[in-house]
């Protein structure tokens, strides 16, 4: 299996932050030139991985979850996002 850092260049020594702009930087120079949407979704994840991070002070290679803890936090999750769904349908007539 393909490790983060073989991808990315990213070390552990690599604060989250640090992390992030470098996997961003060689991303966007990269030769490859996404199209405008999923560049705009590559930096909601970039952005939102900075949120969590300053806001929870741990990321997603946390390991004190269980996995039927991720398996509940994902659900969740989804659930909002259902919820959220249901809500614009009804705004526009559905």
């Amino acid at each position: 299996m393909t490790k983060n850092s073989d991808i990315y260049g990213v070390t552990h020594n690599d604060s989250l932050i640090e992390a992030l702009e470098k996997s961003k930087r060689q991303y966007e120079e990269a030769t490859f030139a996404p199209d405008s949407i999923v560049q705009s979704v590559m930096n909601k994840f970039h952005t939102r991985a900075e949120m969590g991070y300053k806001k929870y002070n741990n990321t997603l290679d946390r390991n004190d979850f269980t996995v039927l803890e991720w398996i509940e936090n994902a659900q969740e999750e989804l659930m909002d996002g259902i919820l959220y769904l249901e809500k614009l349908k009804k705004t526009l007539g559905g």
